[in-house]
C-alpha cells in the first residue's frame, strides 16, 4: 500500500527504493525508539511513582508549550521548498537557522517567566523547567532534520536519534538502579538532546557541504509563509498538553502522573503514521505537479491507511486498558486504565490531523489552519475549566478527544476551502474497514 502513495513515474526506479527505504528506515528507527523509551518509561514511571513522576511529566509539559514556538512553524514550509526549489538550498538552510535560534531564545525566556507565574511557591519545578529549557536551544539542530527529510534520507537522522535513545536508556536504567533522585532524570532529557544535536550537525556537514547564508529577504518569504503553521502548532500543543499543565494547577501532581502514563501510552504508535505521512510527503508534492488526479488519489489513500492503523491499535486497546496500566504501571496508576480507553481513540483523529496538515501546505491553504485549530484550543482551555472541577481526570481527557473531533472534523467542514479534506477522510473510512477486515 505504501508503493501506491508514490507517482508512476518513480516506480521501478531507483526514487521507488529510496523512498520505501526512507519509511523502513524511519519505521525501524521509531519501533525501536518507541520499544526502548517505553519499555524504560514504565520503569521510570513506576521508580518515581504518580507524584514525582507527575512533577516531571507537568514540566515536561510546560517545556512542550512553548518549545513549540521555537520552530517558528516552519517545517513543512522549508521541506516543500527544499524539494521545490533545491537551487537555493544554502539560502532556505542558513536563513531557518538564524530565525529558529531567535525563536528559541525568546522561547526559553517566555518558558522561565510562564514557570515562575504559574508556581511562584514552586522552587522545585522552576529549578526543573530551567534545566529542561536547554533542550530547547539544543533543538536548533532540527533544522537539518529538515534538509534529510526533503531529500528522502532519512536514515541518518535515525542513527543520530536511535544512538542517543540507547544511550540515555541505558543511563536511566543506571539511575534507577542507583536511586537517583528526580534532578537527574531530567539532566538526562538534556543530555539526550545534546546528543542529536552535536550528531545532526556533524551528518549534515559531511553530508550536505552546502553554504549556508541568511537573508532579510528570505526570511521575509519564511516568516510570512510559516506564520499560520506557527499559531496552528502553539495551538495544537495547547490543545495535547494543557490538559497536564491545567491538572497540575487546579489539583496536584499525583493527577498529572496517572494522567500522564495513560497520555504516554495513548501516543506511542503515533510515531507509524508520522513516518508514512513525513516519507509520502516529498513524493506526493511532485506527484501534484505532474498528475493531479492521482495526487488526489494517493491523498486519499493515504488517509484510508491512517484510519486502518488507527483503529486497529484503538480497538485491542480498549477491551485491555485495564490490564495494560495495572500489569505495567502497577496499582497506583489503576485510575489511568479509563483514560486510555477515551485517549486512545483521539490519536486516530490526530494521525489524520497529521496528514491533512501537509494538504494544507500543498494546497498553500496552511493560512486556515489557525481558525479551526486556535479554535479547537480555545475549545480545550474552556472544557478543562468546567470539566475537570467536576470530573477531574475524566473530565481533561473527554475535553481533549472532543477537541479533536471539533478541530478535525467539524469546523474545517464549515470552512469552503478546507471542506475537500474532510470529504477526502468520510470517503477514506470505508476503505479502511476494507483494508482492516483484509488484514484480519
Amino acid at each position: 500500500m505504501v508503493k501506491e502513495l508514490l507517482p508512476n513515474s518513480f516506480r521501478h526506479r531507483p526514487n521507488l527504493t529510496k523512498a520505501l527505504s526512507n519509511v523502513s528506515w524511519l519505521v525501524s528507527d521509531r519501533i525501536i525508539r518507541a520499544l526502548v523509551a517505553f519499555s524504560v518509561g514504565i520503569w521510570v514511571a513506576r521508580y518515581l511513582g504518580p507524584s514525582q513522576y507527575g512533577t516531571l511529566s507537568y514540566c515536561l509539559a510546560l517545556t512542550a508549550l512553548f518549545a513549540g514556538l521555537a520552530p517558528l512553524g516552519l517545517r513543512d514550509i522549508v521541506v516543500r521548498d527544499l524539494v521545490a526549489r533545491p537551487d537555493a538550498a544554502g539560502t532556505t538552510m542558513g536563513t531557518t537557522l538564524a530565525l529558529q535560534f531567535l525563536g528559541s531564545v525568546a522561547s526559553v525566556v517566555m518558558l522561565l517567566i510562564a514557570a515562575a507565574a504559574l508556581r511562584p511557591e514552586g522552587d522545585l519545578t522552576r529549578l526543573l523547567t530551567a534545566v529542561l529549557s536547554g533542550t530547547i536551544l539544543l533543538r536548533i539542530s532540527d533544522v537539518f532534520k529538515y534538509w534529510f527529510e526533503a531529500e528522502v534520507e532519512s536514515k541518518f537522522v535515525v542513527w543520530m536519534e536511535t544512538s542517543a535513545v540507547l544511550i540515555i536508556a541505558l543511563v536511566r536504567v543506571l539511575l534507577i538502579l542507583n536511586g537517583a533522585p528526580l534532578i537527574w532524570f531530567v539532566l538526562a532529557t538534556v543530555v539526550e538532546a545534546g546528543l542529536i544535536a552535536v550528531g545532526l550537525t556533524a551528518v549534515y556537514l559531511v553530508r550536505a557541504r552546502t553554504r549556508l547564508e541568511a537573508t532579510f529577504k528570505r526570511a521575509r518569504e519564511l516568516l510570512v509563509a510559516g506564520f499560520p503553521l506557527l499559531l496552528s502548532s502553539v495551538a495544537i500543543l495547547i490543545y495535547t498538553r494543557i490538559d497536564q499543565v491545567m491538572l497540575g494547577r487546579m489539583i496536584d501532581d499525583t493527577a498529572v502522573g496517572i494522567y500522564s502514563v495513560a497520555v504516554r501510552f495513548s501516543e506511542a504508535w503515533l510515531f507509524l503514521p508520522a513516518a508514512i505521512v513525513a516519507s509520502a510527503f516529498p513524493t506526493i508534492i511532485r506527484d501534484r505537479s505532474r498528475n493531479p488526479t492521482t495526487y488526489l488519489i494517493r491523498l486519499h489513500k493515504l488517509y484510508a491507511i491512517l484510519i486502518a492503523v488507527g483503529i486497529g491499535v484503538a480497538i485491542p486497546v480498549t477491551f485491555t486498558a485495564p490490564w495494560i496500566i495495572t500489569t505495567l504501571f502497577g496499582e497506583p496508576y489503576a485510575d489511568a486504565s479509563f483514560i486510555l480507553l477515551v485517549h486512545i481513540w483521539g490519536g486516530v483523529l490526530a494521525t489524520l490531523g497529521l496528514a491533512r496538515g501537509r494538504w494544507l501546505i500543498m494546497e498553500n491553504l496552511q493560512r486556515y489552519s489557525f481558525y479551526y485549530v486556535g479554535i479547537g484550543a480555545l475549545l480545550n482551555i474552556l472544557l478543562n475549566l468546567w470539566l475537570i472541577p467536576i470530573h477531574g481526570l475524566t473530565g481533561a481527557v473527554v475535553a481533549t478527544v472532543v477537541t479533536q473531533v471539533t478541530t478535525v472534523l467539524m469546523i474545517p467542514a464549515l470552512i469552503p476551502a478546507t471542506r475537500p479534506s474532510v470529504r477526502h477522510i468520510l470517503l477514506a473510512v470505508p476503505v479502511s474497514l476494507n483494508l482492516i477486515r483484509i488484514r484480519g
